[in-house]
């Protein structure tokens, strides 16, 4: 899919930081839309269909980015694509991603990093997984679990659309970290295991009231031998959280 096959909505109450990053991505070719509010970018989601990703401040008056998040969730789990971007946030990173953000960007940013996001966030999973990441492996999780299906109450390990929690006790990667996994699956459904890489989004050293601790990692890479078998079933679930909490 070509930039021009593209269109992008963007909401800022920053009218020169909105004008900017608009001026950033047409010069990437991209079709462009322009809101000033949550309230604003869920008045025109309402009307068009055409939006593949909506790029979107979270603290605003008159609709936050959470508010847009909320509506685009309620409707569908996987369309549009949502990339948060903001340098104050009255939620947790695991939080935005739970509630089925597809990325987050704290300011200031490079747009080149968003760019390279949306390039990857439009991809479909076999695409986007089918490479390893260059860079450094800074641990290996390895887990056995019964089963990865929601229903079982799995605590853990926890899919999502674009990543996994997985419960930790001792040793703990820190976050932009990349890491190797090996995920065995006593039940082989969809397979024996899932081997791969991923990006550490988030962690929790500490066991909150209902949460255990442990990280959100998103995937990057699935080794071929379970990639096919694995994307065919994790299509089917329809999970909204991005990454589980």
């Amino acid at each position: 899919m070509s930039p021009k096959e593209i269109t992008i909505l963007i909401v800022d109450d920053d009218e020169e930081l909105l004008s900017s990053i608009a001026t950033s991505f047409r010069l990437f070719q991209f079709n462009v839309v322009e809101k000033r509010s949550g309230n604003e970018a869920i008045e025109y989601l309402k009307s068009d269909e055409s939006v593949s990703l909506v790029i979107s401040d979270i603290r605003m008056p008159n609709g936050s980015g959470m508010d847009v998040l909320e509506f685009i969730r309620n409707r569908s789990c996987k369309h549009p694509k949502v990339l948060f971007i903001s340098g104050y946030s009255d939620y947790s990173v695991s939080q935005m991603y739970e509630k089925g953000v597809d990325g987050f960007f704290s300011k200031p940013f490079r747009v080149s990093a968003i760019k390279d996001a949306i390039t990857k966030t439009l991809l479909n999973l076999n695409e986007r997984w089918k490479q390893a990441p260059a860079g450094h492996l800074s641990m290996m999780v390895n887990k056995s679990v019964e089963s990865i299906d929601f229903k079982k109450n799995n605590s853990q390990i926890k899919m999502g659309r674009g990543g996994f929690f997985v419960s930790l006790t001792r040793q703990f990667p820190e976050v932009d970290e990349l890491v190797s996994f090996d995920i065995k699956i006593k039940d082989s459904k969809p397979v024996i295991s899932i081997c791969g890489q991923g990006r550490v989004r988030w962690v929790r050293s500490e066991e909150g009231s209902d949460l255990l601790p442990g990280a959100g990692i998103e995937i990057e890479y699935i080794e071929e031998k379970c990639r096919r078998a694995f994307i065919d079933w994790l299509i089917k679930q329809n999970y909204c959280p991005y990454i589980p909490e």
